[in-house]
């Protein structure tokens, strides 16, 4: 029994590599195909994306720990504090004053934007390549992503 799950593993493992090769040789023969293209260019947006938005996050985390690092904590009683950047325009203000809270806090706004942002080419591709089918279904995904950042609560 294992050896038969083995052998259809390896060919269903066949049967994808199949799949993969013609349709890469299906690209490669039609030169107006731009997928390829588009696969590159966004896979360099998610990865600049992370890049950047890690960079960010860790320049205003060592600047924090520098300035703030060797201030004595009391752990007994905890009592946390409000976030000093509730808006976009407060982080940029922070930005703009140089708070290391304030990259941090745009580093990881970046970091949640990047994949929004691939989000919103992808469904920009779809609409303009006439494939309304899947146009639709990142619209929609593109709308859920919207709803959930905007904290509304049933």
């Amino acid at each position: 029994m294992k050896n038969a799950s083995i052998i259809m593993n390896g060919e269903s493992n066949k049967i994808l590599d199949r799949q993969k090769t013609e349709a890469v040789d299906s690209y490669s023969t039609n030169p107006s195909s731009s997928v390829p293209d588009l696969a590159f260019w966004i896979i360099s947006l998610l990865q600049l994306g992370t890049l950047v938005s890690a960079s960010l996050v860790l320049v205003g985390s060592v600047s924090y720990l520098a300035s703030h690092g060797f201030e004595p904590r009391v752990y007994q009683n905890f009592q946390g504090i409000a976030s000093p950047f509730n808006s976009m325009a407060e982080v940029m203000q922070g930005l703009y004053r140089g708070e290391s809270l304030a990259l941090v806090q745009m580093g990881l706004l970046m970091l949640v934007a990047t994949p929004v942002l691939r989000v919103t080419i992808t469904c920009l591709i779809f609409a303009f390549s006439g494939d309304i089918t899947y146009a639709f279904i990142t619209l929609f995904v593109l709308m859920t992503l919207t709803y959930s950042f905007m904290g509304i609560r049933p």
